[in-house]
């Protein structure tokens, strides 16, 4: 079924093809393609997924700077390329499953995935959390097909190139302190989080996804629980279904 699918798809354009058109292709009853995938958006995420394990597969373990090795500002500009590659090569299916519903982009596991790992590279700016979201906002896929033909993709790529410099170069966060000493007007840093390195491989107690301590919710496209992995940053194992149709991702990030 998702063979037949992806390729009406690229013959066709995804939203000229219907459900009725995959079923026939498929040699399958439409009921069938219905229980399996829910709609169209269902079947556009069914084959996102194994695209998207790929980029997922190369962050945690490829070569740097995408991988671990490289500086955490470097590997985040090198996601965005990476991203973007895989966003402008199905930017068409990528749209439908982001807007299949009100919010539906941020409830699948692929952004939770995206955005945990840029908060991890942010990691010592003033919001890492904040500025993920920042940073993968300019990566919608409704955003980018929608300026794509008035900016090109040389313009494209070199703005959220910047965008994510700028942000992983902003200073560390500075609050007032009280102090005995100065006065309550003294600006200091405050305290850096425990950093996190490149993503590694490792062992011991941690939470994943930063989601509280020991077992917490996968970062990667599941929800299911998983053993966070070394001091820093480290993977374990997830399972869970999917939300927004796609299938779980085998690992997680901890911190």
């Amino acid at each position: 079924m998702l063979d037949a699918a992806a390729r009406l798809f690229a013959e066709r354009g995804v939203e000229a093809v219907t459900m009725d058109q995959v079923a026939t292709a498929a040699g399958v009853g439409k009921g069938t393609l219905f229980r399996r995938f829910g709609d169209k958006a269902g079947l556009a995420a069914a084959l996102l997924d194994a695209r998207e394990r790929v980029l997922q597969q190369a962050i945690l373990e490829g070569p740097p700077p995408l991988g671990p090795g490289a500086p955490n500002a470097k590997r985040a500009v090198a996601f965005v390329d990476a991203y973007l590659d895989h966003l402008l090569e199905h930017v068409a299916l990528v749209r439908m499953s982001e807007t299949a519903a009100p919010g539906a982009r941020y409830r699948i596991g692929a952004y939770r995935f995206w955005h945990r790992h840029l908060a991890i590279l942010l990691d010592g700016t003033p919001d890492p959390e904040h500025a993920s979201h920042a940073v993968l906002a300019a990566l919608a896929a409704e955003h980018v097909a929608a300026i794509l033909p008035d900016v090109g993709e040389k313009r494209l790529r070199a703005g959220v190139r910047r965008l994510v410099a700028s942000v992983a170069a902003a200073p560390p966060a500075r609050r007032t302190l009280p102090d005995a000493a100065s006065g309550p007007n003294e600006t200091r840093p405050t305290a850096p989080v425990q950093g996190h390195g490149p993503l590694n491989v490792g062992a011991g107690a941690g939470a994943s996804a930063g989601a509280g301590a020991g077992a917490g919710a996968s970062a990667g496209t599941g929800t299911g629980a998983s053993a966070g992995a070394g001091v820093g940053v480290g993977v374990g194992a997830g399972a869970g279904a999917a939300p927004g149709g796609r299938a779980p991702f085998a690992r997680s990030l901890a911190a």
